[in-house]
């Protein structure tokens, strides 16, 4: 490593969290001879917010969106940026006043700033505070505390997923995990609205992973999931769910349809609705059993699962997930799976009225790429 970035690791380690980004800055600063700033993408995904200033970039109208956006370095003019990403987790942008910064070393520097702020989380205040355009409910709130992040990468699957209403949702979610062969996925979307709806959502998802994390099957981790539900509320509320299960070395992939999330397939530029036997929602009745369902998804597949506050919406006077979700998914065919989340929700504002959107709204995109092919 070079002297810069051997530099930027010893502070990392040495700076108390609330500290990590500000210090980082001042060294670069200092080491650079140019001001430094980190850029932070806001909840929604649609703003660059600065550290220093609290000034606001446009992710899709300004030279450091576009460095969030393709995750690529940028030197415009008598200035340079890098993305601040690590393992696929898009953290932000870290920009340089100056054309001449070796931008492998930003590189550098900034993956290791992105796994220092990944690492703090919300043991600090300072960079979801900066993150944030408005204020959060507490429904909001339950839920991004439950969520994984925004974004994954490693050799075999790249994964976006996006959340709307950012500041009031409640009631829907998304999960995932990821171990040495398998990848599993989660939709969620609850019924009702507020911190009730969001409770529900929170008990559903907890079971998922305690029973995940047991090593049950996908069938097993429903059928335990929906128990603790109807325990708790007798079926008065329940959450339907998709959950997808991949062997990322067998390529065998399981499925529970257990309510109302959509599963599109995207194969060689070919768009397709992946037809499944619909399954009770967890916790509407008591013991439920639950069957998977196989599915055939192959190397280089895209795969997109979206809420009812997707499908469900009506834009040019028919619903998206009859008309518009197949076209949707063609024209974004080259961006990866982060962008896709975004592209599909920029395209749905359009019918969303100006306080948001009626129903929550949940997108969740990945590709599968096996390096051993």
């Amino acid at each position: 490593m070079t002297r810069l970035v051997n530099g930027v690791a010893r502070l990392l380690e040495a700076s108390p969290g609330h500290r990590v980004a500000a210090d980082l800055v001042a060294q670069l600063t200092r080491d650079l001879g140019a001001p430094v700033d980190l850029w932070l993408a806001d909840h929604r995904q649609t703003r660059m917010v600065s550290l220093l200033t609290g000034e606001e970039a446009l992710v899709d109208d300004s030279w450091i969106g576009r460095c969030f956006a393709g995750q690529v370095n940028i030197v415009e003019g008598r200035r340079s940026a890098v993305p601040v990403t690590t393992r696929g987790n898009r953290v932000g942008v870290l920009t340089v006043a100056t054309a001449d910064a070796d931008t492998t070393d930003l590189a550098a520097a900034s993956a290791l700033l992105a796994q220092a702020i990944s690492s703090i989380g919300t043991a600090t205040s300072v960079y979801e505070t900066t993150r944030r355009r408005q204020p959060m409910t507490v429904a909001a709130e339950l839920q991004w505390a439950l969520l994984p992040g925004q974004s994954y990468a490693d050799d075999d699957v790249t994964l976006g997923a996006l959340l709307e209403p950012a500041y009031s949702v409640a009631g829907d979610c998304y999960d995932w995990s990821r171990d040495e062969t398998l990848l599993d996925v989660a939709v969620l979307d609850g019924t009702g609205r507020g911190v009730p709806a969001a409770l529900a959502a929170a008990l559903a998802l907890g079971a998922l992973r305690n029973a995940r994390f047991t090593g049950a099957s996908l069938a097993d981790q429903a059928a335990l999931a929906d128990q603790a539900v109807y325990a708790q509320y007798g079926g008065d509320a329940f959450t339907s769910a998709l959950l997808i299960q991949l062997d990322t070395v067998s390529g065998e992939v399981r499925v529970v349809d257990a309510g109302s999330p959509l599963l599109y397939r995207q194969r060689e530029g070919r768009v397709e609705r992946v037809e499944l036997d619909p399954q009770l929602p967890l916790g509407m009745f008591e013991e439920t059993l639950y069957v998977e369902q196989p599915v055939d998804i192959r190397p280089g597949d895209r795969v997109l699962v979206v809420s009812d506050g997707v499908h469900g919406v009506v834009l040019d006077g028919a619903q998206f997930g009859t008309t518009g979700m197949e076209q949707t998914l063609r024209d974004a065919r080259l961006l990866a799976p982060a962008e896709v989340c975004r592209f599909v929700l920029r395209k749905l504002r359009t019918a969303w009225p100006d306080d948001g959107p009626g129903d929550d709204a949940v997108v969740v995109c990945f590709d599968w790429h096996p390096a051993k092919v």
